[in-house]
């Protein structure tokens, strides 16, 4: 959910990007979805550039055994994003984006990395240390 003061905001647009991949796949068929609320700043008339904030609001796959999937999750998200932002930037408008939500993940995981540098190198990953950033015990 994203709430926000109308007085300050008006809705652009929302978008509902479901995170279910693969129904017929018991990993990817779950029924999680990330919302994406483009907003405007409502500002005096001057303002030469108008700006939207993109806000996007997930919750990500619990399964500490398949951090994988989250891994895939957020990459999705933020492409998803970078669309939406892409239309934005076009047109000339400033933009803010906001990530919110729980991402299950510290900051030593590779889900955390992806965030913040944009980027992973999966070929360094190791698949036990995906979720939580810590080796899991079998």
């Amino acid at each position: 959910m994203t709430m926000w003061r109308k007085s300050r905001l008006e809705l652009v647009e929302k978008h509902e990007v479901p995170l279910n991949f693969d129904q017929d796949n018991e990993v990817f068929s779950s029924s999680q979805v990330c919302l994406i609320t483009v907003l405007r700043l409502l500002q005096p008339k001057e303002t030469k550039k108008p700006t939207v904030a993109i806000v996007a609001n997930v919750h990500l796959s619990f399964n500490t055994k398949r951090g994988d999937v989250k891994l895939a999750q957020t990459y999705y998200i933020l492409s998803c994003i970078a669309e939406i932002k892409k239309y934005y930037v076009r047109t000339e408008q400033r933009t803010i984006t906001f990530l919110c939500g729980d991402f299950n993940c510290t900051p030593s995981s590779a889900i955390f990395h992806l965030i913040v540098r944009g980027t992973y190198d999966c070929h360094t990953l190791q698949t036990n240390i995906v979720c939580i950033g810590m080796r899991l015990v079998s």
